[in-house]
């Protein structure tokens, strides 16, 4: 913790004279002085009462005895934080102002500072405040990956850095298919968009509207639940409770699709399914069960031929998500619709657990189709995804 002084300088008048009476009878000494949440902050005060301290939303965070000196430690809203000097008959006579700021830094001078900036530069990479940037429909949309997955994965860090955090969330409530599914991903430019329409327009997986095309990965069983994740993200970071309640239908539409979509739920088990990937990532493994397509056959869901199965990743991760939209409709007063996500993600974790948990680790993939039998060269069950 630093201390740091705020002095406040008050006229000899101050007990006989009010604020209205007497405006700008305080001076600080510095210019604009600055501080950080929990720096303590010093305040002089000559003559005797009460001294009240505000954030920059108004809302009290110390109130004591004027003394000579008070110890206030910073605490509220960044912004424009007021002391207030009452006299004893509660007639404020006088204040002060000091600015305060925030940023997200560690430094010890040794190996926790140097990794701290190492992670730091690591979610810059794609510009050099790590940011890019998107024109949809007149309006500028900046964000940290175009990926919804890398996106959300960035956003973990750089939640703390930057409040282009809600950014993607927007441009893709904006742009939500009328069944809920939400773009995997957007670009600008005409870039790769020719391959994108060819192989995913038939599959209703390709749109190019206004400034910006989207295109959602056929295998992909994510997205969904990444977007709720970046929804509750810059909720948390940012406190914005109005933003947050915006996007509750959206988020809401989103699982629901997860759950009704014939591509993405599996009617056998009751629970999110994909085509054979190795991870959560867009590719399918190329084997004899991969259907033909004419182009990218093992980035292509070809319908009545794609063999799907239950990837685990896909259903924690929706657990997380209901539990996440769970709690912001708590916040938002909508107790009967938090109940809904609470249990859905129960149910569905439960089944997952009867289905692929091993006793160590959930299995990395199960087949819907019994008669599928593998040749990949490896024993599938004794895999870690």
């Amino acid at each position: 913790m630093k201390i740091r002084t705020l002095t406040v300088l008050v006229s000899a008048l101050i007990t006989t004279i009010s604020m209205a009476q007497k405006p700008g009878s305080v001076e600080i000494l510095r210019p604009s002085p600055e501080f950080h949440p929990f720096d303590r902050v010093e305040i002089a005060c000559p003559v005797k009462g009460i001294l009240v301290v505000k954030d920059s939303k108004n809302r009290e965070y110390f109130r004591g005895e004027a003394g000579c000196y008070v110890s206030v430690d910073v605490a509220g809203a960044a912004g424009i934080h007021t002391a207030v000097l009452y006299d004893r008959k509660g007639i404020a006579v006088d204040s002060g102002q000091f600015t305060v700021t925030t940023d997200t830094h560690i430094d010890d001078g040794g190996t926790i500072g140097d990794m701290f900036r190492l992670f730091h530069d690591g979610m810059l990479v794609y510009d050099p405040d790590g940011v890019e940037q998107i024109l949809w429909n007149g309006k500028v949309y900046r964000y940290f990956v175009h990926w919804v997955l890398d996106n959300n994965n960035t956003m973990r860090g750089m939640q703390y850095f930057s409040s282009y955090s809600c950014d993607l969330v927007d441009l893709l409530r904006e742009n939500q298919e009328p069944n809920g599914m939400i773009w995997s991903f957007v670009n600008r430019g005409e870039g790769d968009s020719h391959y994108y329409n060819t192989a995913y327009n038939p599959i209703n997986y390709f749109k190019k509207d206004k400034d910006a095309w989207f295109v959602r990965q056929p295998a992909e069983n994510h997205v969904e639940y990444n977007f709720v994740n970046m929804m509750y993200q810059h909720w948390k970071a940012s406190g914005d409770h109005e933003w947050m309640n915006r996007n509750l239908d959206c988020a809401a539409s989103a699982l629901d699709y997860c759950v009704t979509d014939s591509v993405r739920w599996s009617k056998r088990f009751h629970l999110l399914k994909r085509p054979y990937c190795i991870d959560s990532w867009d590719f399918q493994v190329d084997d004899e069960y991969t259907p033909q397509a004419p182009i990218s056959p093992t980035m292509v869901v070809v319908p009545g031929k794609t063999k799907f199965g239950i990837f685990f990743g896909d259903n924690t991760g929706y657990y997380e998500a209901c539990n996440q939209l769970a709690e912001m409709f708590e916040r938002a007063g909508f107790t009967d619709r938090a109940r809904i996500y609470l249990n859905r993600g129960k149910e569905i974790m439960e089944r997952l657990i009867r289905l692929s948990w091993n006793g160590k680790y959930f299995t990395h993939f199960i087949d819907e189709d019994p008669s599928v039998k593998r040749n990949l060269g490896v024993d599938e069950k004794s895999q870690i995804a």
